[in-house]
């Protein structure tokens, strides 16, 4: 069964377009007030019950990133032999790109234009400043160098620079994504930890409907800011990913489907050295990843907070039948994280299912973009707690819906 789409934006990233659904569904309105801890400069927020420190196990939830079968797993430690601590003691390089002190949390951009910083090891947001960038809309991706620069990308698929630290008008940074890669996923990155100048590296998106993959479905980049030459890299099998770039030279990506994979790329010939399923998560209209000490952090709506309860209270017995049925199952789960009711993605529910996620509970399923919040899951990429590489659920609601994240290479990328 083959509904209409009812796309809302995609990205690493935000969606662009908003357009209703067939079969009784029709789009979410953007009516609404914002909610959250905006505006006021300096706040800290620290979410609410159940959630924790990264590592605590009470009141999270926890489960085997590789799944049953996941084939072409990553192994290994993620180079804690290299150095102590943050990953960015080298000894050459241009001076010019030394880190500057207090870059080594985890920024985050929110869907409202906002900086936050995010520090896994206490699992508390902390909001920075608004960014300050006339005439631009709608965020899309963020990166962050080694100065504290932020670099914003918005749908316009240009890319901004902005000092957080120090608010003033953005300043065009000389990447324009209509180039060759439209919008992308981006992260700096340098060549190995005795390196201190860094490139700018992009994944591409189409920006037409949710996330996909196949056999050169996208496109790996890589930008010099010092020449602000911009180069493809290669094609790669993923229409849109997150990048995250490590201290020591590291390059990985969180993109694919069915489930969602952490890949870490040969920075050369964007050929994937890892493919690591992480089952159970999926990218959703609004993801992003960061790397810090280790583990990798992954930022994606919390939609399942709002429609599985309306569903249960409302729709039992559909709801039940369509979880004991994989392919209803599969079909439901992608629906609600793309937003859309669209062949495999939500058309493969039962005819009961479909009424009830787009009519009965249609503002809990498919909630406008204003209403929606990220959840934060950690992945135990170097196995440093002795469990394996899991995924836990650290934060079932931050304060904000979050469109991009990113460290600095002055990050940790080692346990602390």
């Amino acid at each position: 069964m083959a509904l209409g789409a009812a796309l809302l934006l995609v990205g690493c990233g935000d969606d662009t377009t908003t357009t209703g659904t067939t079969g009784g569904a029709s789009g979410p309105t953007s009516a609404g007030t914002t909610a959250g801890t905006t505006g006021t400069t300096g706040t800290q927020t620290t979410a609410g019950p159940g959630t924790g420190s990264a590592g605590e196990t009470s009141g999270t939830t926890t489960t085997d990133a590789t799944g049953a079968s996941t084939g072409g797993e990553t192994t290994g430690a993620t180079g804690e032999a290299t150095t102590e601590g943050v990953g960015t003691t080298a000894t050459t390089g241009d001076e010019a790109c030394a880190c500057v002190p207090g870059n080594d949390l985890i920024y985050l951009l929110s869907d409202d234009d906002e900086i936050y910083t995010y520090d896994p090891l206490g699992d508390v947001f902390e909001y920075v400043t608004d960014v300050i960038c006339p005439g631009e809309q709608k965020p899309f991706s963020l990166a962050v160098d080694r100065t504290g620069l932020a670099w914003i990308q918005y749908a316009s698929e240009d890319v901004y620079t902005f000092d957080p630290m120090a608010p003033a008008p953005c300043e065009f940074a000389g990447v324009v994504g209509g180039q060759a890669f439209g919008l992308f996923g981006m992260s700096f990155a340098p060549e190995d930890n005795f390196d201190l100048c860094d490139r700018l590296f992009l994944h591409s998106y189409s920006g037409e409907g949710p996330f996909s993959e196949g056999p050169g479905a996208g496109a790996l980049g890589v930008f010099d800011p010092m020449t602000m030459e911009l180069a493809s890299l290669g094609p790669v099998d993923y229409d849109g990913g997150e990048l995250a770039g490590t201290g020591e030279g590291r390059l990985f990506a969180f993109a694919g489907v069915n489930p969602a994979k952490l890949i870490e790329y040969d920075k050369d010939t964007a050929m994937p050295i890892s493919t690591l399923p992480l089952a159970g998560l999926s990218k959703t209209r609004a993801s992003a990843m960061a790397f810090h000490s280790g583990d990798a952090y992954f930022f994606t709506e919390a939609v399942d907070t709002t429609c599985v309860p309306c569903l249960e209270a409302n729709c039992p017995a559909d709801y039940a039948a369509c979880g004991a049925d994989p392919v209803c199952d599969e079909a439901f789960h992608c629906s609600i994280e793309q937003g859309v009711i669209q062949d495999e993605c939500g058309g493969f529910m039962t005819p009961g299912m479909i009424s009830c996620v787009s009519e009965t509970c249609l503002a809990e399923c498919y909630p406008a973009t204003i209403d929606i919040f990220s959840k934060v899951t950690r992945l135990d990429y170097d196995d440093s707690e002795g469990n394996g590489q899991v995924l836990t659920l650290v934060n079932p609601m931050a304060p904000i819906r979050i469109v991009g994240a990113a460290t600095s290479t002055c990050a940790p990328y080692v346990p602390q």
